[in-house]
């Protein structure tokens, strides 16, 4: 399978994102960490981290245009796609996410990203 500027060969690992399987271990993480959620007695202190690259924000279409990781990393060029702040979000993340506020649970949302990123 070839994907992404130049017709790269998409590695392993973009077949497993492009994939079924991503979107089906997505789904049932998202429900195993929503069904721990609901065993704890949650207080107005209790707090649910979420990273944002690759757990709440998808950079799919970056990592398929740029051959998932036959091209040697470009920081530049990343910080370009997470400037177009096009990157959706994953779906059954956001699931959880809407599930954890609804249980009373505060949302916090870590980053690696510089600051001029977000």
């Amino acid at each position: 399978m070839k994907s992404g500027l130049g017709g790269h060969y998409i590695p392993e690992i973009g077949n497993y994102l492009l994939g079924d399987q991503y979107r089906s271990d997505s789904k049932t993480v998202c429900t195993e960490a929503y069904l721990y959620a609901k065993t704890l007695n949650i207080t107005g202190q209790d707090l649910w981290v979420f990273d944002i690259d690759e757990t709440t924000l998808s950079n799919l279409k970056y990592y398929a245009d740029h051959g998932f990781g036959v091209e040697p990393y470009n920081a530049a060029a990343f910080n370009a796609w997470v400037d177009l702040g096009e990157a959706p979000a994953l779906q059954e993340s956001l699931k959880l996410y809407n599930k954890l506020v609804s249980l009373g649970v505060k949302i916090v949302l870590l980053t690696g990203r510089p600051l001029k990123r977000l």
